[in-house]
């Protein structure tokens, strides 16, 4: 019997903002896919320090609040699963982790196209690509089936789905100059929640909990 999938799309999210939100939004409405872990990274090991100009925590935040503004709780579910770990972080633990803690999943790591372009040069490369397996969405300026060709031949038991949906090409580096000149950034993250969607999700969890 096959095992549902749990797909796993991590980063740094910094900051969070809508070509993000349109890969979680993508995943969520794919049949096939049981659940998605966001797990925010507390820091990306190729990345300087210097380049984050929110926390680990509000990156968190900024994540579930648009979990819950976009009313995708019921697949989704966002992890602090890195924040307790000592850099560098790498992505073939976080997995390794997962898998653990999820035995009923079968678990596929979710990146774009230039990621898988690249993955020979991560740690643990090809167990990421063969044993756990990845979902892929396109990119601009990436020619997808010529990558995924070249995988294929490199590693002929990778396990590869490729999303036709392309996601927006959103500018992290100009979000972060907006921010840090005082510029307005809002038409390039998602909506923050309301008063009301925040009593709400306060209110429908005391149900939960019958309290």
């Amino acid at each position: 019997m096959n095992k549902p999938i749990l797909a796993v799309y991590s980063g740094s999210f910094n900051p969070f903002h809508l070509g993000h939100l349109d890969i979680i939004q993508e995943l969520h409405r794919i049949p096939w896919i049981s659940k998605i872990l966001v797990v925010v990274s507390p820091q990306n090991p190729g990345k300087s320090p210097s380049l984050y100009i929110q926390t680990p925590t509000e990156r968190l935040e900024a994540v579930q609040n648009a979990v819950w503004k976009y009313k995708l709780s019921d697949k989704v579910e966002v992890s602090d699963i890195e924040f307790s770990r000592t850099p560098p972080i790498w992505t073939v633990d976080t997995l390794r982790e997962i898998r653990a803690r999820y035995p009923d999943y079968k678990v596929l790591y979710v990146s774009g196209i230039d990621c898988l372009d690249k993955i020979r040069r991560w740690r643990n490369g090809e167990e990421i690509l063969c044993d756990f397996g990845m979902i892929v969405f396109p990119r601009g300026g990436y020619d997808s089936i010529e990558i995924i060709g070249n995988t294929y031949k490199k590693h002929p038991g990778a396990n590869i789905t490729i999303i036709a949906e392309k996601p927006r090409e959103i500018s992290s580096t100009e979000i972060r100059r907006r921010m840090t000149a005082g510029e307005d950034y809002s038409d390039l993250v998602p909506e923050k929640l309301t008063e009301e969607e925040m009593q709400e999700i306060i209110d429908s969890t005391k149900e939960d909990l019958d309290i």
